[in-house]
This record gives C-alpha cells, structure tokens and sequence, in this order.
C-alpha cells in the first residue's frame, strides 16, 4: 500500500499527516509507524497523525507517538491538522473536530490556528510541582533557569518514576518571566522536542494557579516559538482554554522558498488569506501575482515555473496578507547577477508600495549595501556595528568588518611613538602602544598607479606618501574596471589594484602604487 504523506511543523514540533478518509492505513502496525517517524532512516518527526472522516464532526484526529503507540492529545498536531483539513478544503475558517480525549472547536485567522481545549478542574499539586491533565498528562517543575538544564535526564528520571511510568507523563520544565520559558520532555518520543501544546496549556495553568502570574492570557517561549494560551478561571477550575501562536504580523521568504509543492501558484499566495473572505481573498492574491507578472501562471505548480519564478511566487505570498515586517533569509543567493538585480528591484518597490519594512539577512555586502537604508554586522551571534550603509563602510569598527564589507589589501608594521614605519611612508597611528603590529586596511581601489621611469616612481606627496614599486602579475578587465595584480618588491606580497575603464598590463613591468591614505583603516593586528 502506497500513501502519500505531508510534513508539517507548529513551533517545531513536527508531524507526518496522512489523508486517511477512507480507512486504508493500518492503526495497529506500530513498526511501521516508528519507522516512519525515524529521523535517520525514516522521514522523521515527533509523531504522526491520521486525518479520517466523521459522520457528526468535520474529522478525526488519531495520533500516534514516534515510539508507533497511538497516544493522547497533542495540541500541537491538532494545529497541523487543522491546517490540513482547510487545504484539503474539508473546513472553511471554523472547524469542529474530534479527538481521543473528546470534542474541540478551531478557528483558523491569519496564519494561526486556534484551539479550544477542555476543561480543567483537577489540579494535583506534589510538593512544589504540578500535574495537570491538559488532554495529555503532564508534570510540571519551575525552575530558577532552564536555559543548561539537562532536560533529557531529568525529564527521563521523572517520566519513569514507578508513579508516573505506567501513566506516561510528560515533563515540563518552565522558568517564570515574560514571557515565561519552557522545555518539555515528551514520553513516546522520549527525547526533548522542540515544544509541546499540551505541555504549553497545562503549564500556564500551573503558572496561574500557583501564582507565579496575574494574567489569564500566558505567552510561552518554547525552543521552536511563542505559544500564547488564554483561559478563564472559575472557582479553580478551568475553562474557555485556548491554545495558538501570537499574531505576528511577519511575512518570511524563506532561502529556499518553500513553496507548498501540492498547492498551485493561486493557492499559494492565497493560502494566508482566510480572512479576507472569497472575494477579497481572489482579488488580493489577484493582485499580487499581477504585481510580480506571475497571473499567467496562477493555475500552475511549483514544480512546473522556473527558479526566479518561484522567488516571484514566494515574494507575493509573503506580501498577501500585508504583514508590517517582512523577513527576507538569503532570498536572492540562488539567482543569478541579471535576474538578482531585477527581482530584488521588483521586491523593493513592492514592499516599499505596501509600506511594509524588511529585515534581509545576507552573506554579500554588496547588496547589503544597495538594499539597505541601515546595516547591522553582526559576528557569533552578536551585532557589532550598525549604521547607514555610507558610515558602516567608510568607518568600519574593526579589521574584520573592513575585510567583509568590501575586495582588500593589507600592510603592516610595528608601532613607534604614534607612528609605523612601511614601504609607502610613515602612518600616523595615535592610541597604539609602541611595539605592536598595526594592520593597515587598504581597498584595491585606493591605489594609485604610476609608470615606472628607469627605476624611478613618482615623487612623494602628503595625499599618497611614498609610492612602492611592483610587478605585474597579472591584469584582468571586469566591465567597469580593471584589477592589476603586482607582486610588491619589498616583501614580495600580492597587492590588487583597481583602475576605471581598460587598463591591462602586460606580466613582468615595473609600476609603481602609492596609497590615498585618507582612505585607510589602521588597527592593531588580531
């Protein structure tokens, strides 16, 4: 028997889903199921989830745990089925669905789905921790930090603890603040994931009735994302218990796109536009794809239109549902020179159309440079430099940003009494110490050349110093210029050279440079 299968992910906690309306997949066959769940030889994720039809409700959620045991709720994976459900076109925005642990009720709203839980009203408190129920049994433990805690072994302890083992107990691990963290040792998987719905719920409610928080409306900082939980309290217990993501008014193109393979041009970019209503939502998606010449293709598949296509199509999805901020990963690294200019042209004038701002992460300084009306460097993690474009690259805060944002040569000498002595004159370097390695930062085209006149450079003058002479290794056209290559007499080192128009060298002369020492950078060598 042949299935087809999709993948998806709510916060990170990923799930195998499986249209089985006509009852085909065999629920007993638990090998087969942790097989598929097996993330080195399978397709793997946290478990997996069968869709089936209902006669009373809309469908049936059955969920299975990685280990192939048909389990409890997952509150995440009820999210994901939701989704499903609406491509499938089974819901329209409004959903009623059954699973194990009873009746829920969803919404779908912008790209969020929202789930109504059960009710609580059982709360078991075990010396400072918490079991709660939340559709899935869960302990909860607060801790004074999370961020190294060993989540593996000390959900592992508790989790088989001869009270718990034959109830397979999750675990959470929750550090109060806002928002609140969490870290979730699930049974089945027997592993930490990524977050966990249920474990979210019951977590906040613990949070609540311990007092740890005034508020009814929780947000929880998983390792996958924010979960947002709101409930109303009654005399200790527990109802109206809704589960989703905040709004985040965000669009995100992806580096590779992600385009949904099994949705054509018009369902993707209509995908996040539930709540326009079907008219609006046509018109929108309409519109958009017009915008980004893609019309003629909305009835196509992914498969089926080209690579700068497709970043067409991922351009007008992530604009759809007019987000404020729009995230862009390396969105243009896969195109090449001449179509990576025309669409990040096209990308700019739509944003700047719908007044939505952008964050572009990318490795080229160079379009950095021509998107950006401010750039952040940033190094492991941290930002070292921020700035307009004009003052990060003139004024680089290190030897490292100099080297990124732009081609480089580099000279060096020690320090004496606020100066360094080099082959093109003395620099002033004030503020070094006397003894260390100043590292001389200059770009190709700050270098002036001169012929050589018997053996003779030009003379000396206070914009470019001393001039040095080379030979040419080699010289290269570019289009707009030209970089001449030349080994440096005095320590033999290579040095580059770029000059406006054609000038093209021959190998082996003699010429000299001389550096616009306005131009340089001086740091103290790494």
């Amino acid at each position: 028997m042949v299935f087809e299968f999709y993948k998806y992910q709510a916060t990170g906690n990923d799930f195998i889903i499986i249209d089985d309306r006509e009852n085909l997949f065999n629920t007993t066959d638990s090998c087969l199921i942790k097989s598929l769940c097996e993330r080195r030889m399978g397709i793997g994720a946290d478990g997996l989830i069968l869709l089936r039809n209902h006669k009373k409700y809309d469908f049936e959620m059955i969920y299975f745990n990685s280990d192939g045991h048909e389990s409890t709720l997952c509150g995440n994976g009820a999210r994901c089925i939701v989704n499903f459900a609406h491509v499938l076109e089974i819901i329209t925005n409004n959903s009623i669905f059954l699973a194990v642990d009873g009746i829920h009720e969803a919404r779908i709203y912008d790209e969020n789905v929202s789930i109504k839980f059960n009710d609580i009203s059982k709360i078991e408190i075990l010396d400072d921790d918490f079991i709660i129920d939340s559709g899935s049994p869960h302990y909860i433990c607060f801790k004074d930090s999370i961020q190294n805690l060993n989540v593996l072994k000390s959900g592992r302890e508790i989790r088989n603890k001869p009270r718990f083992k034959s109830k397979r107990i999750n675990v959470n691990f929750v550090e109060n603040g806002n928002p609140s963290k969490i870290r979730t040792y699930e049974r089945g998987v027997e592993a930490e994931t990524l977050s966990c719905g249920t474990g979210a719920v019951a977590s906040s409610i613990a949070l609540y009735h311990s007092g740890l928080s005034e508020e009814n409306e929780i947000d929880l900082k998983t390792r996958g994302g924010i979960l947002s939980v709101k409930f109303d309290e009654f005399n200790g217990s527990y109802k109206n218990i809704l589960k989703e993501t905040p709004e985040r008014g965000i669009g995100i193109v992806f580096q590779d796109l992600s385009l949904f393979p099994h949705l054509n041009i018009f369902q993707n970019v209509s995908y996040a536009l539930h709540e326009f209503g079907n008219e609006k939502m046509k018109e929108r998606a309409n519109y958009l794809l017009d915008c980004v010449g893609m019309l003629p293709f909305r009835e196509k598949y992914p498969h089926m239109i080209s690579g700068g296509e497709q970043q067409r199509v991922a351009i007008a999805r992530a604009l759809a549902p007019k987000p404020k901020l729009m995230l862009m990963d390396e969105p243009f690294t896969s195109l090449d020179n001449r179509l990576r200019d025309e669409i990040r042209d096209l990308t700019l004038s739509l944003l700047s159309e719908e007044g939505t701002s952008v964050i572009i992460v990318t490795h080229d300084p160079e379009e950095a440079m021509k998107v950006s009306d401010s750039i952040a460097l940033m190094r492991e993690g941290s930002i070292v430099q921020k700035g307009a474009p004009y003052n990060v690259y003139n004024k680089p805060i290190d030897s490292k940003a100099a080297k990124f944002l732009s081609n480089y040569n580099k000279i060096q000498g020690k320090v004496n009494n606020s100066q360094t002595e080099t082959p093109f004159g003395l620099f002033m370097t004030p503020g070094l110490q006397n003894g260390l390695t100043a590292e001389i930062i200059i770009r190709p085209q700050h270098l002036k050349i001169d012929f050589d006149r018997n053996g003779k450079g030009p003379n000396p003058t206070s914009e470019h110093g001393v001039a040095a002479r080379g030979e040419v290794v080699r010289s290269r056209f570019l289009g707009k210029e030209s970089l001449v290559e030349l080994k440096m007499e005095f320590d033999q080192s290579i040095l580059k050279a770029s000059v406006p128009g054609v000038f093209l060298p021959p190998s082996g002369i003699n010429l000299w440079i001389s550096v616009r020492r306005d131009r340089c950078f001086v740091f103290v060598k790494d």
